[in-house]
Formats: structure tokens, sequence, C-alpha cells
């Protein structure tokens, strides 16, 4: 009889067992696909933040963006990117359009619409790269080039802009930086 308890008790530990194992597999699946929606909401949650006052001041540009240090003028806009739920330091942001001398906006625009460096065209409706609707109205209404070509000439070892577009108007370009 003892023996029959023993075996009963086995069983329902065992069972217990394949029980549990199969709860913290399942478990784990459901945590993983979590994960990845929480991944997904916080990217669309996390958003460019600022006081939304348009500055002018060429300074801060020049001092990140060595490239565009001969700039005539500018309109730009800065901020942080972050989540209030995630601790730490934040994310900033710039979005900038620049007025450059010509002869500075030729050099930068035959990198941004050569056939051979992979060039792309837009218009100032269509940007492929989130930029704050508050400055679209300074960007002129005409064609936008860009190309990876451009934006590695662009890039600084510390700063660098995530998106460079030259206006096809000889003298404005615009782009958006992303940093720490």
């Amino acid at each position: 009889m003892n023996k029959k308890i023993l075996n009963i008790n086995l069983i329902r530990v065992f069972s217990v067992m394949v029980m549990g194992t199969l709860m913290l597999l399942c478990s784990s699946c459901t945590l993983f696909d979590n994960t990845a929606k929480n991944r997904e909401e916080t990217t669309l949650v996390a958003n460019k933040q600022g006081d939304g006052i348009i500055r002018h001041d060429l300074e801060p540009i020049i001092s990140r963006f060595p490239v565009f240090s001969n700039a005539v003028s500018s309109m730009w806009l800065s901020g942080t990117i972050r989540d209030d739920r995630v601790p730490g330091p934040s994310t900033y942001w710039i979005d900038a359009v620049i007025v450059l001398p010509h002869a500075e906006h030729e050099k930068l625009k035959k990198f941004a619409t050569d056939i051979n460096l992979n060039s792309v065209q837009y218009d100032r409706n269509e940007l492929p790269f989130d930029f704050v609707p508050k400055l679209l109205e300074y960007i002129p209404n005409e064609r936008l080039y860009g190309s990876d070509v451009l934006l590695k000439f662009c890039v600084t070892e510390k700063y660098g802009p995530s998106n460079v577009l030259v206006v096809d108007d000889g003298k404005t370009i615009i782009f958006t930086a992303i940093f720490s």
C-alpha cells in the first residue's frame, strides 16, 4: 500500500514539475512577444520635445557641424527625445534650415545629385525623415536632393546630421541630427 501511495505522490510531483515547466515556457513566449510590443510602443511614444522657439544663432550649429561654418543664416529648433518611463540621459535633436553661400551650396549639391552616388530626390511635403513641421515653411518649394555620400561628408566624429538634404535653390540645405 505504501508503494502505491509513493507512486501516486511521485506521479503528482512529476505532473506538477511538467506543468510548471510548461507554464514557464509559455510565459517566456508571452514575455518575448510583450517585450517586442513594448519596444515598438516606446519608439512611438518617444518624440521630439523642445521649447518650440525658432533660433537663428549660428554658433551652436557651426560648433557642432563645421561643414556649415560659412553659413549665412539659420533657422533651427532643438530639444530632447525621451520617454519619461526610461531613466537616464536624454538623446538630443536639432532640425535646421541653413542658408549657405552659393559656392558652398553647389559643393554639397554635387554630392547630393551625382547619379553615380545613389542620389535621391524629394519635395518638401514628402521628406524621408521626421522634421519639425514648424520649420517646413522655411524650406523653399524646390526639389531636395540627398545621398549617403552627402551625409558622410557632413558627419563629424561626435555630431553628425542623421539626414541632410540640399534644396535646389542655390543656397539652402536642411538637416536633422540626433545625438547623445
